[in-house]
């Protein structure tokens, strides 16, 4: 049986190769795999890992979104960035995102949109 560190290396060889985007289908290309073959530990600890070294000298960013369906949306272009996602699942967001980068915040979800809408209503009524 390979250990964990086996594993590690082997998709180091392939990673070594690849551009960022090929890079992302073979780490979860390979997670599948360890996964199918009832290695759920190994592929949780491994993409730990593997999202602590990617994050390192990145900037980071909490966005909060949703549901999965908007992270996966988000996922590729954070992952083409120089900044490191800090995902949270909120359920009360209805759709769209909320990013906070540094100082800045970004709120782009439908609660905030609808509040919005509404205190326009209110004013102008």
């Amino acid at each position: 049986m390979f250990q964990l560190r086996h594993y590690i290396e082997a998709v180091a060889e392939l990673l070594a190769e690849k551009s960022g985007q090929e890079k992302d289908k073979v780490v979860k290309g390979w997670l599948r795999v360890l996964r199918s073959h009832h290695r759920d530990l190994e592929a949780n600890k491994i993409s730990e890992i593997i999202d602590e070294e990617i994050s390192k000298g990145r900037e980071k960013a909490e966005v909060v979104v949703a549901g999965e369906q908007e992270k996966e949306a988000l996922e590729k272009t954070f992952s083409q960035s120089n900044i490191a996602a800090e995902w949270k699942i909120n359920p009360e967001e209805i759709g769209g995102a909320r990013i906070i980068y540094k100082n800045t915040l970004i709120d782009n979800t439908v609660k905030n949109r609808l509040e919005r809408l509404g205190n326009r209503l209110q004013e102008n009524g």
